[in-house]
């Protein structure tokens, strides 16, 4: 019982600092860590994603070094084209996550961007919410799942 107090505070800590974010923005990095202590996950980007020039735009995140960071715009074209790749997108419940390997196994794992990117920062998975859905635009919430958290 007393691990779904637990579960349950954490859940509130969580979304507390979600709605922290609504007064003060600047509390989005602090907001994703959460999201990511609470899923297991190493790092944490909210962007926005332009399916018709392939271009990428990062608005926020956590745990990510500056290279990494600009490494990530060098392959923006692939991965907005990655998000194009993924079948139901748009028709899928908005509650409904994907996952990389699970909605685009084959074309995340042989993209330049997973190759490039997200393989060596030892990242195996990305966890992602799409509460933007325009048939041109895709915004994002996604962690990462590093390897050292698969046993």
């Amino acid at each position: 019982m007393r691990e779904d107090i637990a579960s349950i505070t954490e859940f509130s800590h969580v979304v507390g600092a979600i709605y922290d974010c609504a007064i003060d923005p600047r509390q989005w990095p602090n907001a994703i860590r959460e999201v990511c202590q609470a899923t297991n996950c190493a790092a944490g980007i909210i962007g926005a994603h332009d399916l018709n020039s392939l271009s990428s735009l990062i608005r926020e995140h956590w745990n990510y070094e500056p290279e990494w960071l600009e490494k990530i715009q060098i392959c923006a074209t692939e991965l907005a084209g990655l998000w194009d790749g993924v079948a139901d997108l748009h028709e899928r419940p908005i509650d409904e996550p994907l996952t990389a390997l699970r909605d685009i196994p084959e074309q995340f794992v042989q993209s330049r961007y997973y190759r490039e990117w997200a393989e060596p920062l030892g990242f195996i998975d990305t966890i992602q919410m799409t509460p933007l859905r325009q048939p041109s635009r895709i915004g994002a919430f996604g962690v990462w799942r590093h390897k050292s958290s698969v046993k």
